[in-house]
């Protein structure tokens, strides 16, 4: 009985040291998650102090919330105060008041933050998902976005008081290649900074958000979607889309009016694909300029009203109908 009872004893003063340690805790606007997973949180997301007084806070995720939202399996382990998370390849160790994380080839990672028990929850500062699992992740306005990183492509991350944005930024160790992802980078940075200085001055936005996501990105070209979503002083929203695609080894722009042959024959049939009625070809005959793609597949798309509206049509265009649609120099880029 008595063994029993100092058991329970350690562990409550364990527990207790742990709530203790995490002090200076307050709690994030942060309340969804998006990209991998899309969801609301059930728990709350916290900014905790660190242990130096300067230190800015960082934040901290509900790891069970997450990882079960991300598919791991989690294995809790009382003896040492550790937890395993394990999805495929992919697993992590971890342990309550270490700095030192295990990876799943048992390198050892020393982050600025140790895991720590909040209301009997154990949370993990974000940068685990980032430096142990290979994750793209980042945060604008009240979402946190969890991505499968892609080789040779970091976040650019703005956070102004009118403005939020995440934006593709490529790289690479080869001199060429770094000269072509930097000519594609001042192309993106330039329409960002388009954005931007639009946001600056509307004196009825209140803030402007901005984030985006990869269609595709490998050795032949990256094509890009972009998303704004606009707050106004009045409370009401707008949504934009816009999509950008590069030749990966030349930074060129490839363009729908290059891309789409100009032959009358499949010009009227891709109006045919998107609409029904002639009356609604003839509105949109003008306005079909932009595509992504994906994979081998392409998306033809035109704005339903204003140019940039998220409110699209689009027609999917499967690959083994890309030599019909898309001019010869261009099916290089497909297999």
């Amino acid at each position: 009985m008595k063994k029993l009872l100092l058991i329970v004893l350690s562990a409550l003063m364990f527990f207790m040291s742990f709530n203790s340690y995490a002090k200076n805790i307050d709690e994030s606007k942060i309340n969804k998650i998006s990209g991998l997973v899309n969801s609301d949180f059930e728990d709350k997301v916290l900014e905790i102090q660190g242990a130096k007084k300067d230190a800015a806070k960082a934040l901290f995720i509900p790891a069970r919330e997450v990882f079960t939202k991300l598919n791991f399996d989690i294995y809790w382990n009382g003896e040492d105060k550790s937890c395993y998370f394990k999805k495929g390849i992919k697993n992590i160790k971890v342990k309550l008041g270490s700095k030192n994380y295990i990876t799943s080839n048992n390198n050892k990672i020393e982050l600025d933050y140790a895991p720590v028990l909040v209301d009997m929850k154990m949370y993990l500062p974000i940068d685990v998902l980032y430096y142990l699992l290979d994750y793209d992740t980042f945060v604008v306005a009240d979402t946190i976005y969890i991505r499968n990183a892609i080789d040779g492509i970091k976040t650019g991350i703005v956070n102004e008081a009118k403005y939020s944005l995440a934006y593709p930024v490529f790289f690479s160790t080869e001199d060429v290649k770094r000269a072509y992802r930097n000519n594609i980078n001042e192309q993106i940075k330039k329409f960002v900074d388009e954005h931007v200085e639009k946001a600056k001055n509307d004196a009825n936005l209140k803030k402007m958000y901005f984030t985006y996501d990869i269609a595709r990105s490998d050795e032949r070209l990256v094509s890009l979607c972009f998303y704004i979503n606009s707050v106004y002083n009045d409370d009401s929203t707008n949504s934009e889309f816009y999509t950008k695609t590069f030749n990966f080894n030349s930074a060129e722009e490839i363009k729908y009016e290059d891309l789409i042959k100009k032959d009358q024959n499949v010009r009227e049939t891709i109006l045919e694909d998107l609409t029904k009625t002639e009356e609604e070809k003839n509105s949109i005959r003008n306005n079909i300029k932009n595509y992504y793609i994906v994979d081998n597949s392409i998306i033809l798309y035109y704005y339903k009203d204003t140019i940039g509206s998220s409110n699209i049509g689009s027609h999917y265009v499967r690959s083994e109908d890309l030599k019909f649609y898309i001019n010869e120099e261009y099916l290089k880029y497909f297999n």
